[in-house]
């Protein structure tokens, strides 16, 4: 099931994932309070990170990025976590499942 699920987002993106480890800060856009994550993945169209308040598709929040952990990307693009980033919340999942 996941694996399929996987697979259909796969198939929509529009520029190469890489993994990383980062911790970062966001905050709903033109506000002032900033919530702790972690980043996990980026492409130049987007990036995965968990959190623990919930953010609903449609939100635009800002991003700063914090201390990297860990960056795997290919030699050819060099690339790296924007340091700021204004973005659209396009999906979630809850990662804790209720008992």
């Amino acid at each position: 099931m996941h694996l399929k699920d996987d697979i259909k987002i796969a198939e929509k993106r529009k520029s190469v994932r890489h993994k990383c480890e980062a911790s970062i800060e966001w905050s709903y856009f033109n506000k002032g309070n900033y919530f702790e994550a972690k980043l996990l993945n980026f492409s130049r169209g987007g990036l995965y990170f968990e959190t623990a308040p919930d953010i609903m598709p449609g939100t635009t929040i800002v991003i700063r990025l914090g201390k990297v952990l860990s960056l795997e990307t290919d030699s050819v693009d060099h690339e790296y976590p924007r340091l700021v980033s204004l973005g659209e919340v396009t999906w979630r999942t809850n990662l804790i499942e209720s008992h």
